[in-house]
């Protein structure tokens, strides 16, 4: 990881003297050029003007260079600092961080109810009065089945002609699955043991294309109840 990262600087490092090289090359260039077609008669107003038109454009781009350089690299010690700070290491357990069923808010079918039936705008305005932007549908037992983001609601609600409201949805869940997109997208996720670390969790999210949850299961199965969850913004700071 570390050398990936050296070696992404370097790449960054090399570019940037590259391409700030080349700028500052043009410029003397188009100045110079400028000021030797210019008469002798005009040549102190074409100094002028050229002066007035790079020297702005330079520091302008020298500018921006350092604020992506050291803005990046701030960030970057910061988020690693909070990362340490909070103990979000790569061998950190998944259960210290994960967020434990009882907190979890989710959208549990009773005992028989079919999942196909669940009506959308019901999961939308749970997730609206409850101010968070996805749910998990659990089974009667606790298994998780799907997990629905507010912004999916949204795009299915706009795909309509005319747009739809996403708090006025009609449709129910099959309608959702019927899109082989995104039935995909909902059924992406993953499932890790209680034993299993961060880089685990991570590892298995990088795994399954579009998956941005990962579920804490007994035995790490998918048809296990659901004893724990992570997001993506939860893994985010691990390193």
């Amino acid at each position: 990881m570390q050398s990936s990262k050296e070696s992404e600087a370097r790449t960054r490092a090399r570019l940037a003297i590259v391409i700030v090289s080349l700028g500052l090359v043009g410029m003397a260039m188009v100045s110079a050029t400028a000021l030797w077609l210019a008469t002798d008669q005009t040549r102190p107003e074409m100094a002028r003007l050229v002066f007035a038109s790079i020297l702005p454009l330079l520091g302008t781009w020298v500018g921006t260079v350092l604020a992506f350089y050291f803005a990046r690299e701030n960030m970057s010690a910061a988020t690693e600092n909070t990362a340490r700070l909070l103990g979000l290491q790569s061998s950190t357990p998944v259960t210290a961080i994960m967020v434990p069923k009882a907190r979890m808010i989710t959208h549990n079918l009773a005992a028989g109810a079919d999942v196909l039936t669940v009506q959308l705008v019901d999961l939308y305005k749970r997730m609206l009065a409850a101010g968070i932007a996805r749910i998990p549908i659990l089974d009667a037992s606790g298994t998780v089945l799907y997990t629905v983001h507010k912004a999916m609601l949204t795009a299915f609600a706009a795909s309509f002609a005319p747009p739809k409201d996403p708090a006025a949805l009609t449709e129910q869940m099959h309608h959702l699955l019927a899109d082989p997109d995104r039935k995909r997208l909902v059924e992406a996720m993953g499932f890790v043991g209680p034993s299993a670390l961060i880089e685990d969790a991570r590892n298995r999210m990088r795994s399954i294309p579009d998956c941005n949850d990962v579920f804490v299961t007994s035995s790490g199965k998918k048809t296990d109840p659901v004893i724990g969850w992570l997001t993506n913004t939860d893994l985010a700071g691990a390193e």
